[in-house]
């Protein structure tokens, strides 16, 4: 004989208009204090302040309040990032004088060349790496997101260290 099973009665407690907006106020100075900024680091920032619980729910509310305060105009969007997500087409140009022209606009000397060491930036995650990128850029700094894949390091060899630059 198969067991017939009901629904639970679970009562969930929404959130009151006012939570939703002081919600929205608090996420808005968060960004408005780090941005460009991703989604977990404003749940980071969120949680201490009682914002929303360190529970998946709340990251989940976080993120749901990010997207509404972006669809409705109180934050950009390119105050958020997201540099999970890639577009790969090939470059193509109508002709090869605005090819020429494109290259030429994009010329930049290497800051380092001829520089005594080799500067890098490593970085935990993609969502940090999205923070990061525009000042490595900047600079011409490579910039490598390991994703929380780390190599073993032995205990005696310093997180900074000197490398020479290769290019010499």
């Amino acid at each position: 004989m198969t067991a017939v099973y009901e629904a639970g009665h679970i009562k969930r407690r929404r959130s009151t208009k006012a939570e939703m907006e002081a919600r929205y106020e608090a996420l808005i100075n968060i960004v408005n204090e780090s941005a460009p900024t991703g989604v977990r680091f404003c749940y980071y920032r969120a949680v201490p302040q009682r914002i929303v619980s360190k529970k998946e729910s709340g990251y989940n509310k976080v993120q749901r309040a990010l997207v509404h305060l972006r669809k409705t105009g109180r934050i950009p969007y390119a105050s958020i990032t997201d540099s999970s997500r890639w577009r790969r087409k090939p470059q193509t140009w109508n002709s090869a004088e605005e090819m020429l022209a494109v290259a030429a606009s994009g010329y930049r000397r290497s800051l380092w060349q001829n520089a005594d060491a080799c500067v890098e930036v490593w970085c935990e995650s993609e969502s940090v790496a999205g923070v990061l990128w525009p000042v490595c850029d900047a600079w011409d700094v490579p910039l490598y997101p390991i994703k929380g894949q780390t190599s073993a390091r032995s205990p005696t060899r310093p997180r900074l260290s000197i490398t020479p630059n290769p290019g010499q």
